[in-house]
Parts: C-alpha cells; structure tokens; sequence
C-alpha cells in the first residue's frame, strides 16, 4: 500500500510540473499587447555611464533606475505617445517628449545629462522617431487611431486593412480568411462556425492596430498568410465617451444584379437573348444550370 501512495504521490508530481510546463508555453503565444523603452544614461561631457539615474514616465507614472552600467528599461508599457523624465542629483533634468511605444516593440532611448552645479534646471528635447526598427524582422504596418480615422472614406478597421499592400479583398498575400489571425488584447477572435476572423472592433475604442504580412514568429500558431494584433484604450471612467457614425444613401430604386434595361438582366434575358428569344429556353442553347 505504501508503495502504491509513493508511485501516485511521484505521477501527481510529473503530471503538475507537466500543467505547469503547458501554461508557460501557451502564454509565450499570446500576441503581445505592451511595449517597452530601453536605452543608456551617459555624462555628457565625459561618455561614462552613470547608475543610479532616476528615469520616469510621466504619463504612467512609473519609472526605473539605470545599472552600473547606465542602462535600463521599462516594460509593459501600453502603445501610445509617452513623456520620458532623467534626472540625477548634480546633472540637469532631461525631459524628452513624444516618445512613442509600440506592440512588441522595444523603442532606444539613450540620454545623456549635463552636468550642473544648479539645482531645478530642466532641459525639455522632443524625440527623434527611429529610421530603422532593429528588433523588428517581420514586413508589418503599425498604425494608430488618429492615423486610421484621418484617411478618407475609411469607417471600419476591415476597409483600412485592405488599403495596405498586399491586401486584397481581406486576403493577405493571396492567403484566404481561414489563412490569417485576428487578435484582439492578445486574444483571437474567430468565428468558430467557418473558422474566419470576426472583425468586429469598433473604432473609437482602438488604440493601436498592427498588420503583420509575413516573416512573423511561430508564436501566434495556426497562421500562414498575415496577422491583424489589435490593442484597445483603457477606459476613463471620468470621463464620458460619445462615438457617433453618420452615413448617408441620396434616395434611389434600390435592386439587385444587372440594371433593368440590361439585356442580360434575369427579366429580360429569355427574350432578348438570340439563342432562346424564337426557340424557347428549353430547346435554346442555354445549359440546363441556366435554364
């Protein structure tokens, strides 16, 4: 008896590290939602690295210090446009402005302070935006709200989406529905019934979109031709929100198929056709799926 508890007690052990193992790997495939901010603090005059910095992001009020090394980095920082502050005792306060973080993506930083004898001296420098993303290896478009809302005749995510290259007709890369991801927070959004990507966020509530077309990581599974990662506002309660969507059609005799003065519309087909107009449809030369 004793040895049967041990054998169970040994196999309840592998099977929780083994639950354990599952859950770690299947949080390394949800599509990342935050970004990051990295970089080196280095004296100005003398190009050494200086610890201890005190480095804060005066949106989130959050920050960090440097290393021995003078580096340091935030994480889980939501994507969006953010005020980066630098400061240390005997060196101005930097404070660089228009920082903008993006999914999956880590955005350089590096600051260099000036030394100062006078305390409360700031120094505000508007950031450069990068020319070359180093960490980024996948052919990818990254767009925010203000972006997609400003261009024209664009009312929902599905119509700016098909306006980027290699897309057409919601294929990415000549690749079906069925072929591409739809990730909304980092979790997908599919259509169970015909296994297609339910494009149903609205746009006032999107922050950032990222459409991946290819040279994308295993990561986000079962996906061959592109990926939509799209990333929502966190909501202000104290503040009340009003998303309106105005569209107008002029009045008009709506139908279906080909005009009715057509010869090929379905009314006037049999008797304006040669083949069937003195024979009939059925002894015409139409095919019987026609007739």
């Amino acid at each position: 008896m004793k040895k049967i508890l041990l054998y169970t007690g040994r196999s309840a052990f592998i099977f929780l590290f083994m639950i354990i193992v599952l859950f770690m790997q299947a949080g390394d495939m949800i599509a990342g939602t935050t970004g990051k901010i990295a970089g080196k603090i280095i004296d100005a005059k003398t190009k050494e690295p200086l610890p201890s910095a005190s480095i804060m992001i005066k949106e989130l009020k959050t920050g960090t210090a440097s290393n021995i090394d003078g580096r340091y980095f935030i994480i889980n920082i939501p994507p969006g446009t953010y005020t980066l502050t630098v400061s240390m005792i005997g060196y101005e306060t930097i404070t660089l402005t228009g920082i903008p973080v993006s999914v999956d993506h880590t955005t350089p930083q590096d600051v260099e302070l000036v030394p100062s004898d006078l305390q409360g001296q700031e120094i505000v420098i508007v950031a450069k935006k990068e020319n070359i993303r180093r960490d980024v290896s996948a052919s990818q478009v990254v767009a925010t709200a203000e972006q997609i809302v400003s261009i024209p005749m664009v009312n929902d995510l599905n119509s700016y989406i098909n306006l980027q290259a290699g897309v057409d007709g919601n294929d990415i890369r000549s690749g079906g529905l069925d072929q591409r991801g739809y990730m909304v927070d980092g979790l997908i959004s599919v259509d169970n019934r015909r296994n297609e990507p339910l494009m149903l966020t609205n746009m006032s509530t999107v922050q950032e979109l990222t459409l991946v077309k290819g040279g994308f990581n295993a990561e986000y599974g079962n996906i061959r031709s592109g990926l939509v990662n799209v990333v929502t506002k966190d909501p202000d309660f104290n503040k009340v929100h009003v998303y309106a969507d105005l569209r107008f059609t002029p009045a008009r005799q709506k139908h279906d198929g080909d005009p009715i003065t057509s010869p090929n519309n379905w009314y006037n087909k049999a008797f304006m056709d040669p083949g069937v107009a003195f024979v009939g449809t059925t002894n015409g030369t139409w095919d019987e799926e026609t007739q």
